[in-house]
């Protein structure tokens, strides 16, 4: 089934480079658009303004970014720079975007949400969390996600490798050491309209399991590519399981 555009997330989509070029990630979207897309889908509020994109990992259920469902609470405040005043704002907190009001549309059909489950080690302040959301729906989706195997997200997450063992490119930036070992892959993803990053795949006798994210702004330090480390894996697929359509 062909999907919207996305790019999304592995969020995402298919686009093939030798782990010794350069990543053009503004020249993807058209390879996107033609690819076969097993995620894809909106997170939008009330007001129909996309919050974020989302992949799906079961039959009612899909992970977002976990920012992408909060706002910002913001309160004046002013600068110096330069010897000039500078009048902007500070964050002082967030706060989540009730998830009644929230809605999922895949190429065109809305889906209400019964619940939001944010990962346990989420924290807006901290960058080297988990910033990853599931929201589980209230009817069974109509996409193609993955089909199940035991406890793992596995089969059919379709995307091509760009990146392994000793490094990756990533928007022109090389991250100097990642997992040395042919187990692990990279694929390419994008999790919302701000935020760029990469999916960390482990491939087993021809199944893929997701097992950790790296974030845009992380791509220079070495502690993005073990996101794992907090039991993303464990946690969609514990929370998946149980939260497959009864």
């Amino acid at each position: 089934m062909k999907y919207l555009l996305f790019f999304l997330v592995a969020f995402n989509t298919i686009y093939s480079v030798n782990s010794k070029e350069f990543i053009d990630q503004d020249n993807m979207e058209p390879t996107i658009k033609k690819s076969e897309l097993n995620f894809v889908g909106y997170v939008k509020d009330e007001k129909n303004i996309n919050l974020g994109l989302c992949f799906a990992i079961n039959e009612n259920t899909v992970v977002t970014n976990a920012s992408s469902l909060q706002t910002r609470i913001l309160i004046p405040d002013t600068l110096f720079v330069n010897g000039q005043q500078i009048i902007s704002k500070k964050e002082i907190g967030r706060k989540w975007v009730d998830s009644s009001k929230l809605t999922l549309t895949i190429e065109g059909t809305t889906y209400d949400i019964e619940k939001v489950i944010p990962h346990p080690d989420y924290n807006e302040s901290n960058s080297y969390l988990p910033d990853i959301a599931m929201i589980i729906t209230k009817k069974s989706i109509s996409c193609n996600y993955p089909q199940r195997s035991s406890s793992s997200i596995v089969k059919n997450l379709f995307c091509d490798v760009i990146g392994s063992e000793s490094s990756i490119f990533h928007r022109k930036v090389k991250v100097s050491e990642t997992f040395n070992t042919k187990s692990y892959n990279y694929c390419n993803v994008l999790l919302d309209t701000n935020d760029l990053g990469s999916v960390l795949v482990k491939e087993s006798e021809n199944d893929v399991v997701i097992i950790g994210l790296m974030q845009k702004h992380q791509t220079d330090d070495k502690k993005a590519v073990y996101l794992d480390l907090f039991g993303l894996d464990e946690w969609l697929n514990s929370n998946a399981v149980s939260q497959i359509t009864k």
